[in-house]
């Protein structure tokens, strides 16, 4: 039963991904803003997709590390979790565009 669940997880998972995506625009949009920007960073290759992951990884992480830290009391270890987990999220994104495109 254990096995079965974990089989029927991942085709799960990739439709909810693939849905939440397509609803959301995420993908599309953030695609598009990596092609646009990457031609104004100065430089190339996986120094450009560095930069632009940890700048997208900065606007995507800090207002929800923000709202956590002041309304709330979530310990501070959770909340460098969640920031570390996002900026690394983001870095994946932008560095697999850099090697697919």
């Amino acid at each position: 039963m254990l096995f079965e669940a974990l089989i029927w997880s991942i085709p799960a998972g990739l439709i909810h991904f693939a849905a939440m995506g397509a609803l959301y625009g995420n993908p599309f949009i953030d695609t598009l803003a990596d092609l646009w920007l990457r031609e104004l960073i100065p430089v190339d290759g996986l120094q450009a997709a560095l930069i632009l992951g940890l700048l997208f990884g900065v606007l995507r992480v800090y207002p929800r590390f923000w709202n956590m830290w002041i309304q709330s009391t979530y310990p501070m270890r959770l909340l460098r979790i969640e920031f570390v987990n996002g900026l690394i999220g983001t870095l994946v994104i932008t560095i697999s565009l850099e090697l697919l495109l």
